[in-house]
Parts: structure tokens; sequence; C-alpha cells
């Protein structure tokens, strides 16, 4: 996903506005995407993430981009380091175990071509460059990931998985729609359920917790010598942005069964918390499920449909076998990218490789 990024600081002084950013290509086609900002807002900076594909323009001709402030006021705005991230090159990819691009489908572009089929419930839809919102229990692909509306969700059942034991990142891009509150918890990636009548069939979840929160967890439960949580939580708006805003973020979630859980959104660390032991695998049959929590439960066997579902987008999921460092984190928010290997095998991985 290629991003275009811009910093933006107001005035308390400021009347309301809006922000938007218009890119024009060589033959003067155009797009417009509005932002969310709070021209009122002195400090800090903030950031403005615009998936590039949602102009809509030939972006390898690209002339002209405008920056538009409209309001019945007056007042001052600032924007500064304005960055268009590459998007991924998949042939420099290394050291990864699954990816989900959400291009056209839900193809694993891993390793591991653990594909996942994605659902429409009941009488939803699925479309392919849709331009306009889609129903309840629809979704739509639109090249800037999957949108994901009540009772949608993709899935990877049966007894393939991704085999984690000791360490493993995971890596999204999110943008909510606004109607989350109606449903507040949600997973977003996972293997396995959260379910206390089949405790062992989960392995690791990323999801939104309630009304406030984000939640990573990786189940331990069946090593004697485990330590410290099994969970972290992480607080909107408390312990950095908040991923409610209807802008995009980037969620990374790690765990190192020496060290613990760590939670980054958009690219800083934000929350910790220490633990060791091994990740249990789920039990056969759960698989990897994206924009749902869990299975409905019935009759004592998982034959039910999915529930706790998710409002929103999610795009470019990646997971890897190992706890990526800060360093690196940060090199893939800033890039837009994946993380390449260390190619030129000096046991360093920075932007030049």
């Amino acid at each position: 996903m290629a991003v275009l990024t811009l910093f933006v600081r107001g005035s308390a002084a400021n009347a309301e506005a809006a922000l938007s950013v218009t890119l024009e290509d060589a033959t003067v086609a155009s797009g417009t995407v509005e932002c969310t900002v709070d021209v009122t807002d002195e400090d800090p900076w903030q950031a403005v993430n615009i998936n590039v594909a949602e102009f809509g323009v030939d972006l390898a001709n690209v002339k002209k981009l405008t920056v538009t402030v409209t309001s019945e006021g007056a007042g001052t705005l600032f924007v500064d380091d304005v960055r268009l991230y590459a998007p991924v090159d998949e042939t420099r990819l290394l050291g990864f175990i699954a990816r989900y691009p959400f291009d056209v489908d839900g193809r694993d572009a891993g390793p591991g071509n653990l594909d996942l089929t994605l659902h429409a419930k009941g009488t939803g839809s699925y479309e392919i460059d849709a331009d306009t919102a889609v129903g309840a229990g629809s979704f739509r692909i639109h090249g800037s990931g999957i949108d994901f509306q009540n009772g949608a969700y993709a899935r990877r059942p049966g007894d393939d998985n991704l085999e984690i034991e000791t360490a493993i990142t995971v890596s999204l891009w999110m943008k909510e729609d606004g109607t989350q509150a109606d449903n507040p918890w949600a997973g977003l990636f996972g293997e396995g359920l959260d379910n206390p009548s089949y405790m062992r069939k989960q392995s690791f979840q990323v999801l939104r917790a309630g009304n406030s929160r984000l939640r990573w967890k990786c189940n331990r439960l069946f090593d004697p010598n485990a330590t410290g949580e099994d969970k972290l939580w992480y607080y909107n708006g408390q312990d950095g942005p908040d991923t409610r805003d209807g802008k995009w973020h980037h969620i990374v979630a790690t765990y190192d069964s020496n060290v613990g859980h760590t939670i980054y959104v958009d690219g800083l660390e934000r929350a910790f918390a220490p633990g060791t032991g091994f990740i249990d695998d789920p039990a056969d049959g759960v698989g990897i499920i994206v924009g749902a929590k869990d299975w409905e439960e019935i009759d004592g066997s998982l034959t039910g449909d999915p529930k706790h579902f998710f409002f929103g987008w999610i795009d470019e999921i990646v997971v890897y076998d190992k706890a990526l460092s800060a360093a690196e984190i940060d090199l893939i928010f800033r890039q837009g990218v994946v993380l390449a290997g260390d190619l030129n095998g000096n046991g360093v991985i920075d932007p030049t490789e």
C-alpha cells in the first residue's frame, strides 16, 4: 500500500474547518480525499495517512498536490513534512511467513500459501473495485484493502496454521468507519478462538476490545513454565493515537517468549507487558480469521457463524516468526513497505537494503 503522509498543526484560535488533499495527474484528472483533522489542536503535530489508491488518478504521472482548507472563519494551519511511501516490492520480501495484501482476494503472498476465503454473510455481497459503500454482511476490495461490514470476514479453516511457538510479529493497517461503537468487541486478525470453552483453540489474536482499547494476546495456557501476562492492552487516545478516528493507522503486535508482549501504533511503542512461555497451537480445524473474533458454539460444537465483526478497512497483514525490533517497525511504518531481509549478510537491516 503506497501511503501519502503529511503532518498538520492548527491553533486554538482557529474556526472549525475541513481539510482535503487533491492529486492531479498529467491528463488533468484529479482526485480528492477528505481528511479528519482537528484544526484547533496546537500540539502535537497530527499525522494524516492517505492510501494513494483512494485518489483514483494516474499515480505514475502526478503533476500537482493541493491541500485545501474550507472554513467560514479565519485561522492558521501549519503543514509540514509531506511524504510519499513506496508500495511493497514483493520480490524483496524475506524473513516473513505470511502476507495478505488484499488486492483482489484473500491470497497469501508468503511462502506458506495460506490463502484466505472471503465470506459475505446472509444477503451480503462481495465486490471488487466498488466505489460505493456496501451493506451489512458485505465487503469490498478497492485497491486499498478490504472494507468489512457487519457480518463479513475472511478465514482459512482446517488444520493449516502458522506454527508459531517462540516469537511472532503481526503488522497490519486498519481504518474504522465510525460505526464500530454498536459492536465494540471486534477481531482484526488471529489464529484460533477466544472462547473459554475451547481454551487451547487460540494461538494469538489482535482485536478491538470494547470502545476504548486494542488487545494483543498470545495463549500460553499449556506451558507450565509460563510467567507474567498473556495479554496486553492499548488505550486509545491515552497511550497514543486514537485508532477510532477514521484515519489509517499502522498496528504492530509482537511477542517474544523470553521477553513479553508489545504493541506499536503508527511506528512507536505504546504498551508493553512482560511475560515468558511458548505460544500454544490452536486445535485442529480452527484456522486463521480476519475481521471477526471467534465462532458461535452450537450444541457444544463450533458449527455456528463467526461473531464480533469489525467495521472498516484492513490492509497489508504481514506475519513474521520473530519479534521485530523497534527500529525495524519504525522502518516499516515510515517507508510503508514490508520489511526486507538482511540482503547483504552484514547482520543489519537498514533502509538501504
